[in-house]
């Protein structure tokens, strides 16, 4: 899990690094808060059930061959799809994390958090297929 929760927290450093810089400064740069979403797939995330089986067959529809790598600094680490949604889930929510002065509010509001539409998944599945796509 450790592995995951550096690979998101550095995509999203690459993405946006206002954001990783604030979450870093409430010491949540580690992304421990988005734990749970991975390894419970979203599901309690979803408001719909129908939105949980979206995400589920998207995340599951990639090979592992179609896994792609971060370079970072002297090593690789596999990205995965799920990766990517934290990341968009986060970025979509900008101007609420920068609003968080401390590690509780992140955890608190990230605890209650559900996804309503499509736009999170549908931008974690471009902005994965744009860095598989980009040179390595």
């Amino acid at each position: 899990m450790a592995l995951i929760s550096d690979g998101v927290s550095e995509l999203l450093h690459c993405y946006d690094a206002e954001l990783y810089a604030h979450l870093k400064a409430l010491e949540c740069s580690n992304m421990l808060f988005c734990q749970r979403w991975i390894l419970l797939g979203f599901k309690r995330e979803c408001k719909t059930f129908e939105m949980a089986v979206r995400i589920f067959t998207m995340i599951n529809s990639l090979k592992p061959s179609h896994y792609i790598y971060l370079n970072g600094v002297g090593r690789c680490e596999l990205l995965s799809l799920d990766m990517f949604l934290v990341v968009a889930i986060v970025m979509g929510s900008r101007s609420t994390f920068l609003s968080f002065r401390d590690q509780t509010e992140v955890y608190q509001w990230t605890g209650k958090l559900r996804i309503c539409d499509m736009s999170a998944i549908c931008h974690a599945k471009q902005m994965y297929d744009e860095w598989a796509a980009s040179p390595k």
